[in-house]
């Protein structure tokens, strides 16, 4: 995703130019994205409870406000938080994209939000780590700094697997009054935070005129897993205040080291300040490698189309429990093994999947290019179950996406 060379003035106005047009259409600045990329869970899983069919918003994170706030703030908002929460502001920015959406008018042109986290200031770039979604489908990115300063950059690289994304700004394209205004931040050890730690979350939550915001909150828990569009995530739970804008901003400890990359929240009427975020020690080595390599390989099944049934769909529909296939691309992986539309997947090696969350946890066990036996049930033929060699490839080879078993994933 390159950015062409032409006058800066040119650009600048015409991101200003998506910026107003968002708000004058009747959208504030970050919903395009919000709408677009709104979610459901099949599952948010943890040690301690099992929620199912929670709605989530990738980045819309929380509620501002919320009664644990108001009782931590008092105690522990000192010198030392407010220090650490500058500093902090220094290497979280916030990034503009150009996106089209679809809406009762039809497509059209708008401007959505997220933040970022300086990686690394090298002589003639800065590297900014970001989540996936906050780029996903986007035109032209550019850093913002105030309506007069924005700089563009460029995707470096991205894992949409672990929702992660770098992004590239030429240090000639900053503005002269903010190049020496960025500055990077420490990672801590994610490994050894615990539930009840105090944290914050610093990014651009909303609207561009919240820049560097920061909230306050406690670690809520630190093994989560959370689910959507097929993938998996490993993630730490949070109840800081974090809304639309602030996906791919900081999540900081109380000594402003960074603990992990905010991502996600549960997105229900009766739900309050469930948020979640990348860890520090799940980010580094992912980030690490799309600035080497520009992409991660993930094992696949090569499927086009897939979703989980359920339990309760399969006993209402009297088919087994298991992943169903809706369209299978000629030549590719599942074409290759025999797999046609209506197959219900429901063993790997042996494994069963009962839940989106066993795909990614089963294919982590293998490599590319191995081969696994699936147990096979074609309703169309009959409910013997049939066994199918299928070779792994590169989720880069072919985009699984997951469909819904009402609407074909339309």
């Amino acid at each position: 995703m390159s950015l062409e060379k032409t006058k800066p003035r040119g650009r600048f106005r015409k991101a200003i130019a998506w910026i107003l047009g968002s708000v004058v259409g009747g959208s504030l600045i970050g919903i395009a994205l919000v709408a677009a990329l709104d979610i459901s869970f099949n599952k948010a899983r943890s040690s301690h409870t099992a929620p199912k069919a929670e709605t989530v918003s990738v980045t819309d994170n929380g509620y501002s406000g919320n009664s644990t706030q108001a009782k931590v703030a008092p105690v522990v908002l000192n010198d030392q938080l407010k220090q650490t929460a500058e500093q902090a502001q220094h290497a979280v920015v916030s990034i503009v994209a150009h996106v089209s959406v679809d809406t009762v008018f039809g497509r059209q042109d708008g401007a959505s939000i997220g933040s970022g986290i300086v990686y690394r200031i090298e002589k003639d770039r800065i590297l900014i780590v970001t989540n996936a979604h906050v780029v996903e489908g986007a035109g032209d990115l550019f850093l913002y700094f105030d309506v007069e300063n924005l700089a563009p950059v460029t995707l470096k690289g991205q894992d949409a697997e672990q929702d992660l994304a770098v992004l590239e700004v030429k240090t000639e394209d900053l503005p002269e009054a903010y190049k020496d205004d960025l500055t990077t931040i420490e990672w801590a050890d994610s490994d050894k935070v615990r539930a009840g730690d105090v944290c914050m979350a610093v990014g651009c939550p909303y609207s561009l005129e919240y820049t560097d915001s920061v909230a306050l909150g406690i670690i809520s828990g630190t093994q989560r897993e959370i689910s959507y569009d097929g993938k998996t995530l490993t993630v730490m739970q949070t109840d800081a205040a974090i809304n639309p804008g602030n996906s791919g901003g900081a999540m900081i400890d109380g000594e402003g080291r960074l603990i992990g990359i905010v991502s996600a929240k549960i997105d229900m009427n009766s739900v309050e300040g469930m948020g979640f975020f990348i860890p520090a020690n799940t980010a580094r080595p992912i980030v690490d490698e799309l600035i080497e390599k520009g992409s991660i390989d993930h094992p696949s099944l090569g499927i086009a189309r897939y979703d989980v049934i359920s339990e309760s769909i399969a006993e209402i529909y009297d088919v087994p429990v298991g992943l169903i296939v809706y369209a299978v691309t000629p030549g590719s992986a599942g074409d290759r093994a025999g797999l046609v539309s209506g197959d219900i997947i429901t063993e790997i090696d042996g494994q069963s999947i009962k839940e989106l969350t066993d795909i990614n946890r089963i294919l982590d066990q293998y490599k590319i290019g191995d081969t696994v036996e699936l147990t096979v049930i074609r309703v169309r033929g009959g409910q013997e179950p049939v066994k199918m060699q299928l070779t792994l490839v590169s989720s880069l080879e072919q985009e699984e996406t997951s469909g819904s078993f009402f609407n074909d994933g339309e």
